[in-house]
């Protein structure tokens, strides 16, 4: 079975290998096979590593910064969106990648300051971390093929247990509520830990807000064994009455397994699983 967490590969250590995963993790995120990394190292690039058109503004421009770094602050951020300002034509959209881990009060910061930049007539501006690059990376074989082939053998094995979760019957799966953790009593070794609440973060899209209530974001974690084999980002909405796998920000929509995921974590809530989705307008894809 496998025993790496695809979701969670290991960072580059160049800034070449990190800004060439991140132009392809663009390239499918936007939608734009005519992405173009801007210039090579040591020419003037305006803040801009990665630019294109991503299909979600029309045929506007939008850019990236690449940061090879762990450690960033919005110091670090705001020194590049000052750079980006001057990038010709005009963005509509400005993302600065990371290799730090995903941090809650730094994604808060930069929401602030993409409040301010909008209101002055300037572009949104957006953060991935490393946990966001490398998911996307788990879920396309052929990104990881690219840039991390020793894990595919481990990709294969993940395929079957995404197989198995999607055909399982959701009454088969049984909730500890101490734990946090599910388990597939066909074969308890396959079972799925949600993270400590401690680790929950406040999730503020639109979709999410139920009332006054905010989402919560967190991870679920799947296992086999002792072998964690992937990770999927949840939001639970209406003060965790029900849990929401992460939808796709362009469509609002969640894959099959993802729908079968989400029915396994509400088996325990009392509530309407399909009605949430419906209210927060994310649909199954077909």
């Amino acid at each position: 079975m496998p025993t790496f967490p695809t979701s969670d590969l290991p960072v580059p250590e160049s800034w070449a290998e990190f800004e060439a995963v991140v132009a392809d993790v663009i390239k499918r995120k936007w939608n734009d096979p005519y992405v173009t990394r801007n210039g090579r190292q040591g020419q003037a690039q305006n803040g801009v590593d990665i630019y294109g058109e991503p299909e979600h503004l029309d045929g506007g421009y939008a850019g990236v910064q690449c940061k090879n770094k762990t450690e960033v602050d919005i110091g670090i951020v705001e020194d590049e969106v000052e750079k980006a300002r001057d990038f010709e034509p005009e963005l509509e959209e400005f993302i600065f990648a990371c290799a730090a881990p995903s941090d809650a009060p730094l994604q808060q910061e930069v929401r602030e300051l993409s409040n301010k930049l909008t209101d002055d007539g300037l572009f949104n501006l957006r953060i991935l971390f490393w946990d966001d690059l490398s998911l996307e990376l788990s879920e396309d074989r052929e990104l990881l093929s690219k840039h991390y082939p020793q894990f595919i053998e481990e990709n294969d094995s993940l395929d079957s247990i995404k197989k198995r979760i999607l055909e399982s019957d959701v009454d088969d799966w049984t909730y500890d509520d101490t734990e946090g953790r599910y388990t597939y009593e066909p074969d308890v070794n396959l079972r799925i830990e949600r993270d400590d609440y401690e680790d929950h973060s406040d999730f503020h899209e639109d979709w999410a807000k139920f009332g006054c209530h905010l989402g919560r974001k967190f991870t679920v974690t799947i296992f086999y064994n002792s072998s964690p084999v992937e990770k999927e980002y949840i939001v639970s909405v209406d003060e965790y009455r029900s849990d929401i796998p992460l939808p796709d920000a362009e469509t609002s929509t969640i894959t099959p397994y993802q729908y079968q995921l989400g029915k396994i974590l509400n088996i325990a809530s009392g509530y309407n699983y399909n009605d949430y989705l419906r209210r927060a307008g994310v649909t199954v894809q077909h």
